[in-house]
């Protein structure tokens, strides 16, 4: 059964484009590294890893999702249209905030902002 967060992720992902897309993933587990060691990634910096977003990455990320709960190894999560921040996540995704200019479906924003899981930035 998919719980909250591992639903919030999915359609998280489902939302955003794949044209320029790159998922930053900030996490010191094993369990992601080998996740990430399907895809390809790049170092950013010391803590994060870069990964481009495409069909088959984000279908990746789904299956792992879905079927090994990868979400919670996660400390934090930013999503990127080109040099553009549009979502940061946090905690094993347990709530995450979107860019005040990405454009949220009223349905996914009414849903997720009731259950305290997504926020709107003020700021960027």
């Amino acid at each position: 059964m998919i719980v909250d967060t591992q639903q919030f992720f999915i359609d998280t992902l489902r939302l955003i484009p794949f044209e320029n897309a790159t998922i930053l993933i900030q996490s010191p587990h094993e369990e992601v590294l080998s996740v990430l060691d399907k895809m390809e990634f790049k170092e950013e910096g010391s803590a994060f890893k870069s990964i481009q977003l495409n069909r088959r990455n984000r279908e990746i990320f789904i299956f792992e999702i879905v079927y090994n709960g990868i979400e919670e190894y996660m400390q934090s999560l930013e999503i990127r249209i080109g040099n553009t921040k549009v979502f940061e996540g946090y905690d094993g995704m347990e709530y995450g905030m979107f860019s005040k200019d990405f454009i949220l479906p009223e349905d996914f924003k009414e849903e997720y902002t009731q259950k305290d899981m997504c926020m709107v930035s003020k700021d960027w």
